[in-house]
């Protein structure tokens, strides 16, 4: 019986494709850095401290060829909010660390002005905020692109009756937000 070949990078190819990283990342080569890491990132089935390292110079190459958004996204990934922030200023991105920091008001507003009512709604409400969770969710049930998606439309009736049902959600007046 035969064996397949293993589709792995050896350690002797893990230790030369970090080198290339390194050198392009020196020598201010973006892309050859990037093309030199994925293959480390790629195969990694844990997160462990060689995958630390090639996430992070994948992160300094993104961010040097101005993929901001998709550095942040490692950034968040390896844990470290405060450079994700930094580093993207896009709403969604914003949104997202502020998930992960657990701030549920400044997601909320940050999902909003990325144009994800849905989301902004679901952060409000885990912001202990049902007032301003049941208008968005009223908001979002008029949306005209909903009208060929009958799923999704279900959805938010279906969350904008639940927030409505909430007792402080109850007397607010639909213009509240």
């Amino acid at each position: 019986r035969r064996v397949p070949p293993r589709r792995w990078v050896s350690v002797v190819d893990r230790r030369e494709l970090e080198r290339r990283a390194a050198r392009a990342i020196e020598t201010k080569r973006w892309d050859e850095a990037l093309s030199s890491v994925w293959p480390l990132v790629e195969r990694a089935r844990v997160v462990d401290d060689e995958l630390r390292s090639a996430l992070r110079m994948m992160t300094t190459a993104l961010i040097r060829l101005d993929r901001k958004r998709a550095a942040a996204t490692i950034q968040l990934f390896l844990g470290d909010t405060q450079a994700a922030h930094a580093t993207s200023d896009d709403p969604r991105d914003r949104a997202r660390v502020a998930v992960e920091r657990r701030d549920h008001a400044q997601a909320a507003r940050d999902f909003e002005a990325a144009g994800f009512e849905g989301h902004a709604a679901l952060a409000l409400e885990r912001a202990g905020n049902d007032t301003g969770a049941r208008v968005l969710w009223e908001r979002l049930e008029n949306h005209m692109r909903l009208r060929d998606d009958p799923y999704t439309a279900g959805l938010v009736r279906f969350n904008a009756a639940r927030a409505a049902a909430r007792p402080l959600a109850r007397g607010a007046p639909r213009s509240e937000l």
